[in-house]
């Protein structure tokens, strides 16, 4: 009895475009992100979906409306939401840089050692995540779940899913829209990325 769960990253925001933090701000949909959610939902038309679950974020309550608009059955979970990025939130990642130099050089370096002002540790978002996980996998065995987050929690629990490495962390690109699939069968985790567009 195999479990898959797709993990959708949302769509992009202005905010994403203009390469901005954006964990706990609210921002909608840029056209080029319900375009690129569109595009998503043809593939998932095709998919034998069980549950969808979302962050409750309105980037992504939005992707996930775009994509499985005929279905009614959309949860939301607090625990998908992104990281917190405190002082470093509508900033620039460029103004990051050089207003954070050696907390932001520490973040490439080892970003579970790293505690942004007024933020979150990722070592808090990865329990919440992992949590998440576990419920979906006590819950939800034999199924076929998907699940609309955000950059962060995608990147944790794929890192704990391919046994905490933390290069792992930012080993994988994660554009929005992108889909990370992660099958579990008899205590076993197997991972792969859908190239959709």
């Amino acid at each position: 009895m195999t479990t898959k769960i797709f993990l959708i990253r949302h769509a992009q925001t202005l905010l994403t475009n203009e390469h901005k933090y954006c964990g706990r701000l609210n921002p909608s949909l840029a056209e080029d992100g319900r375009l690129l959610a569109r595009s998503l939902s043809g593939y998932f038309a095709k998919q034998a979906i069980d549950c969808i679950y979302s962050s409750p974020a309105k980037r992504a309550a939005e992707t996930v409306k775009i994509i499985f608009r005929h279905s009614s059955a959309i949860k939301t979970r607090d625990e998908l939401n992104e990281i917190n990025f405190g002082e470093w939130e509508g900033l620039k990642y460029k103004q990051v840089m050089t207003k954070y130099a050696r907390l932001y050089s520490d973040w490439i370096k080892d970003p579970y050692r790293v505690n942004i002002p007024g933020g979150e540790s990722l070592i808090v978002v990865k329990k919440r995540a992992v949590s998440f996980l576990n419920y979906i996998l006590s819950n939800h065995g034999g199924k076929n779940i998907a699940i609309v987050t955000h950059f962060g929690p995608i990147r944790l629990i794929l890192s704990h899913v391919l046994g905490d490495k933390k290069i792992d962390f930012w080993s994988r690109k994660i554009n929005p829209c992108s889909v990370n699939i992660i099958e579990y069968k008899e205590n076993n985790f197997l991972t792969h990325q859908v190239v959709i567009n």
